[in-house]
């Protein structure tokens, strides 16, 4: 078989390769309800993106550890992470933020790997997410009406998670469905946090509903700055998780990086000269200084000839 067949076939196969594992790694992506800005799925948060927009307020998004941390007095949204874990060191240096005269909303999710993941910033704050057995539709379990006069918005939560405090923290009770606690806040330094106990308040299926939005809008406008920052930094692996993120995302990048160390030593053994084989007719110039000696010497040869 020649090389320029044999490379034809090893390019296709790296293609094939290439497509099985994003094939998966997609696949398993669009499975996904990432509370993110960038996510026009049910459970994304695009509509705050396009909220935001249409009232002028500046948006950023955390995407990395490296970034910096949000101005004075913006209010900080944490939504439930899809990655990795808040560290106890992450919830510090949130709170002590806050501290200053921030403002946090931190956002939970029916989902119990998320609320794991979110539990250690929970714990700093002093508060537990959960979910309750709720009949969802009735509005007897959906409609959430504030505990006093500034809370007056009237909340729609499409989801059954809640929450409440933790041991004996003061937080207080901003909102509640029945008996339920859906929004609580606490006080920290000259700052406020404020948990929601299910993201679908503000989720696109859910902002639109109610006043939901307005709540939005009032927590921004009880920051000093008028400025949302959306922290996604743990919807991200950390640099040293990628590689073990890959190999647990399905069957997809598994069977590609499976076919990838097949492919290369059988690639080289294909390409490798064999025995009794022609050299090639690009090995006959430059790249093979015996043939090169040999016709130079032939023709010094016929040149004396000539003569």
């Amino acid at each position: 078989m020649k090389r320029t067949a044999l490379g034809f076939l090893v390019s296709a196969l790296l293609v094939l390769v290439g497509i099985t594992a994003l094939r998966g790694t997609v696949s398993a992506e669009n499975d996904d309800p990432i509370a993110s800005v960038h996510n026009g799925a049910p459970r994304g948060l695009l509509a705050i993106a396009v909220l935001l927009e249409q009232h002028e307020v500046p948006l950023t998004v955390r995407r990395t550890f490296e970034d910096p941390e949000p101005i004075d007095g913006a209010l900080w949204v944490v939504p439930p992470p899809e990655r990795t874990s808040w560290t106890e060191q992450d919830a510090r240096a949130l709170l002590a933020w806050v501290e200053g005269g921030g403002r946090a909303l931190v956002l939970c999710d029916e989902d119990a790997a998320r609320r794991e993941r979110l539990r250690p910033l929970l714990d700093a704050v002093g508060v537990v997410c959960d979910r309750v057995d709720v009949a969802i539709g009735d509005v007897a379990f959906t409609d959430a009406r504030g505990t006093m006069p500034g809370f007056a918005r009237g909340l729609v939560v499409r989801g059954s998670g809640r929450v409440r405090a933790k041991g004996p923290t003061s937080v207080v009770p901003a909102w509640r469905v029945g008996n339920d606690e859906v929004v609580v806040k606490r006080q920290v330094g000259d700052g406020m946090v404020t948990v929601l106990g299910s993201a679908t308040v503000l989720a696109n299926d859910g902002l639109a509903l109610g006043e939901n939005a307005a709540f939005l809008l009032d927590e921004l406008a009880r920051s000093a700055a008028s400025h949302l920052v959306v922290d996604e930094r743990h919807h991200r692996m950390r640099v040293h998780g990628v590689w073990a993120n890959a190999f647990a995302r399905g069957a997809g990048p598994r069977t590609g990086a499976l076919a990838l160390l097949l492919l290369v030593p059988l690639s080289l053994l294909a390409l490798s000269p064999r025995p009794g084989d022609a050299p090639p007719a690009d090995d006959e110039g430059a790249g093979a200084p015996a043939a090169a000696a040999q016709a130079r010497a032939l023709a010094a040869l016929l040149a004396r000839a000539g003569r």
